[in-house]
């Protein structure tokens, strides 16, 4: 059987998101994905930028839907609380956000996902984290193998 035309999947093979046509898979449209192999600096002030998108331009009606991913995160203070989120950094807005609580093991990976409705004129989607509980700072881990990235694809 053949998937739904519209389905979307990320394929850990080509480092992409891919959308079946009815026919053959591809490009979703309006798709934009960065990422980096770089670990973070230490961070634990509020809203620190951990990653930016590309700017979109909205239109104040299309919806986009930001989906961030992240190998690791670990803390130099177990049972820190950390918020890892979305941000709509043009209006400085927090979109969503994630508590992870630092383990003396270290955290698995994680992802947020939100969807917005950007009003007219460019905007840049970040991946921000901060310190929320406790008194250590936190690195956001990366590799070749478990980038950290921001996806932004427009779905209306």
């Amino acid at each position: 059987a053949s998937p739904q035309a519209g389905m979307q999947v990320y394929r850990v093979d080509t480092d992409r998101i891919e959308k079946y046509n009815g026919s053959s898979w591809g490009k979703p449209d309006g798709a934009v994905v960065t990422s980096t192999t770089s670990s973070t600096s230490s961070f634990y002030a509020a809203n620190t930028g951990l990653l930016d998108a590309p700017a979109i331009t909205g239109d104040g009606v299309s919806m986009f839907k930001i989906t961030a991913v992240w190998g690791s995160l670990t803390g130099t203070v177990a049972n820190d609380g950390f918020d890892i989120g979305i941000m709509d950094n043009t209006t400085s807005t927090v979109l969503q956000l994630l508590r992870v609580w630092i383990d003396t093991r270290g955290n698995a990976g994680g992802c947020v996902v939100v969807t917005n409705v950007p009003s007219a004129g460019s905007h840049v989607y970040r991946l921000a984290g901060s310190r929320a509980t406790g008194s250590g700072t936190a690195v956001m881990n990366a590799g070749t193998t478990r980038p950290i990235k921001i996806i932004v694809e427009q779905i209306t």
